[in-house]
């Protein structure tokens, strides 16, 4: 489609639309680090909530198990949907840069810093992204570490630990899954045929 679109429209125009075009990919990096910071917040108020409940128990009783067990399944399920909506935004952010990248051919001569994008969509990928994606996945796994907990409370000794890391594992690999199979092929098609 874009090169259908290079052909009839004149060069003022194309540039205009790649001006227009790079700042979605921009916006789609704020909205990660807003959502970073919305989450940071949400994990911060989990863990105060695991330690007071376990402040509470202070006479040697075990702390409240149920309340243990929402605050690690809700930390479980809060950081696998940051963690895709990490890898979402990161791959959106790579799209936008793709179709303004397949405009700049048509602009002169200039090298663009869209450029590397021009040939595919790729996965998400460098230093920055593998740090924003270790951080829910630590939370995660403390959300873990704290159903583990809560269940070996509420059930006994029947949970065992290698059970919750075998459920931690399905979960990861559910939500990978997700994202590489699921939002990584459906935006790479609307790459080749945007809207």
């Amino acid at each position: 489609m874009t090169e259908k679109l290079a052909e009839d429209w004149p060069e003022a125009a194309l540039a205009t639309l790649y001006r227009a075009t790079v700042p979605f990919g921009t916006q789609e990096t704020q909205l990660v680090w807003t959502r970073y910071a919305g989450f940071l917040v949400l994990n911060g108020f989990l863990s105060s909530g695991y330690t007071q409940v376990s402040q509470i128990a202070k006479d040697g009783s075990p702390p409240n198990a149920w309340i243990l067990l929402a605050i690690g399944v809700l930390g479980v399920a809060a950081n696998a949907i940051w963690h895709t909506l990490n890898f979402a935004g990161w791959k959106n952010m790579c799209l936008f840069y793709h179709l303004a990248a397949k405009l700049s051919p048509h602009l002169g001569v200039f090298k663009l810093p869209t450029d590397r994008f021009k040939e595919s969509i790729p996965n998400p990928f460098g230093y920055i992204y593998g740090f924003a994606q270790s951080v829910p996945l630590g939370f995660a796994t403390a959300g873990m570490l704290v159903t583990l907990f809560a269940l070996k409370s509420l059930i006994g000794s029947c949970v065992s630990a290698a059970v919750i890391v075998v459920i931690g594992t399905a979960a990861v690999l559910f939500v990978l899954i997700i994202e590489y199979r699921v939002i990584g092929p459906s935006v790479d098609r609307s790459g080749v045929n945007p809207a």
